[in-house]
């Protein structure tokens, strides 16, 4: 697959590449005793970690085999090592996107991706009315969500003495406002190992 994509594309999903196999050295140890399991000092989770680590397996192959180079627009599924995001298209050019993205060993904390607006020439325009709405657009093959984020999230705590800035837009994230919910995301055919949205705990 590698030598059709531009360069920009090849490096970037060979960077994603690497981040989801280091993620993977968590994930079974994360699922074996998991941390929104009160009674986990009784009990090893060991078909739930191991279905678990599958599934997550499967859904990456599915990913690069079925790595949607041709795709026009941003209807469709697109994944990244911590972030998966569904968009659907009607025909009076409003859309609907939903997905997360994760924070690897921290379950509680994670950005929700609810998006609505309009294609407006060519380009998506988000229904929320605030400084840093939610932002999605195509850079080559890829898809950046909420690019601006990484901004904003680093001014939430931009005063001197380290509290947060009120002047800053309200975060998109859970638990901590420096989180930043943007992420650079790759095509992915239809495919039942993508397709069933597990759940945004990873």
């Amino acid at each position: 697959m590698q030598p059709r994509l531009d360069e920009t594309t090849r490096r970037a999903l060979m960077d994603d590449q690497r981040h989801w196999v280091k993620s993977q050295i968590e994930q079974y140890p994360e699922f074996l005793h998991p941390a929104w399991e009160k009674q986990t000092s009784q009990v090893h989770y060991t078909v739930d970690a191991r279905d678990h680590v599958n599934g997550l397996q499967r859904e990456r192959l599915a990913l690069l085999e079925g790595f949607d180079d041709k795709r026009a627009g941003i209807t469709g599924v697109w994944l990244a090592y911590n972030a998966v995001i569904k968009i659907t298209t009607d025909s009076d050019g409003s859309v609907k996107a939903a997905g997360w993205k994760w924070d690897q060993g921290d379950w509680k904390a994670g950005c929700d991706y609810e998006m609505t607006g309009k294609i407006v020439r060519g380009a998506f325009r988000s229904d929320e009315a605030r400084k840093n709405p939610d932002t999605l657009e195509r850079d080559g093959t890829m898809l950046i969500v909420n690019r601006q984020d990484d901004v904003f999230a680093k001014k939430r705590y931009s005063n001197k003495d380290g509290t947060e800035n009120k002047d800053a837009d309200e975060q998109k994230c859970r638990r901590r406002l420096d989180i930043s919910s943007t992420a650079r995301l790759f095509p992915a055919r239809p495919s039942p190992d993508i397709d069933r949205f597990k759940g945004s705990i990873r």
